[in-house]
């Protein structure tokens, strides 16, 4: 079965956060070489290979005695992300 290098992974990952890579890499080549990426997307085949590195499970950790938060947006600007 073919694997991937971390490096492979890596372009696999940005192209799937950011729906852009700017690489013309031999790794880039290699995954369009084969069937990874196609026209730029994710193929299927891409997909499945970062399948079983996706999070399950989020651990969610909080420090009652964490300072408070410091914003430096107007105040009407923080508000409205507040009420989304």
């Amino acid at each position: 079965m073919l694997s991937l290098t971390r490096s492979q992974f890596d372009i696999l990952d940005a192209l799937n956060s950011s729906g852009y890579v700017s690489d013309s890499s031999d790794e880039f080549k290699f995954l369009c070489d084969n069937g990874f990426i196609s026209d730029g997307i994710i193929t299927q085949k891409g997909f499945m290979f970062l399948e079983p590195y996706r999070a399950k499970r989020a651990v969610i950790v909080g420090d009652d005695k964490q300072l408070p938060h410091l914003s430096f947006l107007e105040k009407a600007k923080e508000q409205s992300f507040l009420i989304k």
